[in-house]
């Protein structure tokens, strides 16, 4: 493993994979080691991270334009793509 690599996970509670990317080193109780944190993209809307246009739903909430679509909104996760239809969102960590 190389510190550029990316580690990769999926999570059943979002309903999509996740990376994460190479922040710092560190120790732990004096056993040298390497920290990972999500990349500063993953929840990013789809304007600034296309990547994220396969996760996004289209507009859920039908003829009411008055509300953006979750994929245009910077740190939120809609949650009704495998969770049958439901209407929740979950903001970015």
């Amino acid at each position: 493993m190389k510190k550029e690599n990316r580690l990769y996970a999926y999570s059943a509670e979002l309903c999509r994979p996740l990376y994460f990317e190479f922040k710092e080193e560190i120790k732990f109780e004096g056993i040298p080691g390497w920290r990972f944190g999500f990349d500063d993209n993953i929840f990013k809307s789809v304007d600034n991270n296309p990547d994220n246009a396969c996760f996004c739903p289209p507009r859920f909430n039908g003829n009411d334009s008055f509300f953006p679509s979750p994929c245009e909104v910077n740190g939120v996760t809609p949650l009704g793509l495998c969770r049958s239809g439901m209407k929740n969102y979950l903001p970015g960590v």
